[in-house]
């Protein structure tokens, strides 16, 4: 698998929105990306406006289909318009090979 750990620093009056995109961009992934096997959104503990998105895919080459398809396109532009996204925090952002996980260990 192939997973990245993104930080995104959302305006307080934007959050709700922001949320609802993220649900909507991770709905329409599960429905027409079999190769995304996570989408999922944290809030951070100590600033209730920064939210980290654990997204993992079966490969690098799922990645690029889910940057090139609809739900992400139509979730970016959307972020885009609704103004709801502060600067991307500096550091924290993760792009690695999964080497082990509980779910997929052998036993």
């Amino acid at each position: 698998m192939y997973g990245l750990l993104i930080p995104r620093q959302i305006k307080p009056d934007h959050k709700e929105h922001f949320i609802e995109i993220l649900k909507e961009h991770g709905r329409g992934s599960k429905a027409a990306e079999p190769q995304t096997k996570r989408y999922e959104f944290y809030q951070d503990s100590e600033d209730t406006n920064r939210i980290w998105l654990y997204e993992a895919y079966a490969d690098k080459a799922a990645l690029g289909v889910h940057v090139k398809g609809e739900p992400h396109i139509q979730a970016m532009e959307a972020i885009k318009e609704c103004g709801c996204e502060e600067e991307r925090p500096e550091g924290g952002f993760m792009r690695a090979d999964s080497i082990w996980s509980f779910e997929t260990e052998e036993g």
